[in-house]
């Protein structure tokens, strides 16, 4: 429980900081690199860090960090939605919210 609350408050802390990450650099360039390269490496890692520290949820704890951060980085993709579908954003957000 103590890994769960550890990356839901990482998400929390890094979403406003993702979405402005996100008008600085540009929404595409967050989204490709954060959200396809992120979770890529980080869902691995949360799946096999626990094998290894089996009894040891501080050693966890970088991990939960670093695979909430990832996971904040989907913020800004909200964003460019819109920007993407001009002529039917209505069932584009529709679509965007079945996957939240």
């Amino acid at each position: 429980m103590h890994l769960l609350s550890t990356i839901v408050l990482r998400n929390i802390v890094f979403n406003p900081a993702s979405g402005m990450v996100a008008v600085r650099i540009g929404h595409r360039r967050v989204i490709g690199f954060a959200e396809g390269a992120g979770p890529a490496i980080t869902a691995p890692l949360m799946y096999k860090m626990p094998l290894l520290f089996k009894s040891h949820s501080a050693m966890m704890a970088p991990f939960g960090v670093l695979y909430g951060t990832t996971l904040a980085s989907f913020v800004p993709l909200s964003a460019l939605v819109p920007k993407l579908c001009s002529k039917e954003k209505g069932p584009a957000l529709w679509i965007l919210g079945l996957s939240t």
